[in-house]
């Protein structure tokens, strides 16, 4: 069974290791600006990121990991 993975979570994770901030969520049409750390991640969800550029590269090659 599989964990639900919170924005805190994924937070944690990759913003720490790749130096960059998740700034929104996009899901469904609809943008979610500052999303709460409790917010619940789904599939197909977009995240917003801002930091370096290599920040992003890594933060992006951690996420299709």
């Amino acid at each position: 069974l599989r964990r639900k993975l919170t924005l805190w979570r994924l937070l944690a994770v990759v913003g720490v290791i790749a130096g960059v901030s998740i700034v929104a969520v996009a899901r469904a049409g609809v943008t979610h600006a500052s999303p709460a750390p409790a917010m619940l991640l789904e599939g197909g969800d977009l995240l917003v990121v801002v930091g370096t550029g290599e920040g992003v590269r890594k933060a992006e090659r951690l996420l299709a990991a």
